[in-house]
């Protein structure tokens, strides 16, 4: 089932066949809740009503429209991007867990980093100045990393709230 561009529409320059191809694709997509057949007919007949008031949306269709090969391509193009977009829909949860996952790996992986490294002068200011925003004596700053400050700070600013 799986076709490419290049088994569609042969007659057609690749230009020609680009734009064709990502007409259908944004067609089937606003469409999605539809057949094949009805999309079939769907786009035939809005692309004779285009070529009968004389605004073509495509220049080069009206040239080819009722060729018996170029309906054929059509049809199968039709039903291979149609058969994608279900796969495409298919696969989304798991696009989605993936995401997830790597969102929480890039996040241990940025507080790792942070465990390792010292606190900037600007955290520590911050830090200072929200203890005395809070009348608290500050912490021992000389082993903290910059995690352990940023957890600090942000139980301060909760404390504040």
């Amino acid at each position: 089932m799986n076709r490419t561009k290049k088994d569609f529409f042969e007659t057609l320059s690749k230009v020609q066949k680009s734009s064709i191809m990502s007409y259908l694709k944004s067609f089937i997509v606003k469409k999605k809740n539809f057949d094949e057949t009805f999309l079939y007919d769907e786009f035939l007949e809005e692309q004779h009503y285009y070529i009968n008031i004389g605004q073509p949306y495509f220049g080069f269709i009206a040239d080819f429209i009722d060729q018996e090969e170029f309906l054929r391509d059509l049809k199968f193009c039709i039903k291979d991007l149609c058969f994608k977009q279900k796969q495409k829909e298919l696969q989304k949860p798991y696009l989605e867990k993936q995401k997830i996952f790597a969102k929480e790996q890039r996040k241990k992986a940025q507080e790792f980093k942070m465990s390792h490294e010292k606190p900037s002068s600007k955290q520590l200011s911050y830090y200072k100045s929200l203890c005395k925003k809070s009348n608290l004596e500050p912490v021992q700053l000389e082993n903290l990393s910059k995690l352990d400050l940023k957890n600090l700070i942000s139980e301060l600013i909760e404390k504040d709230v």
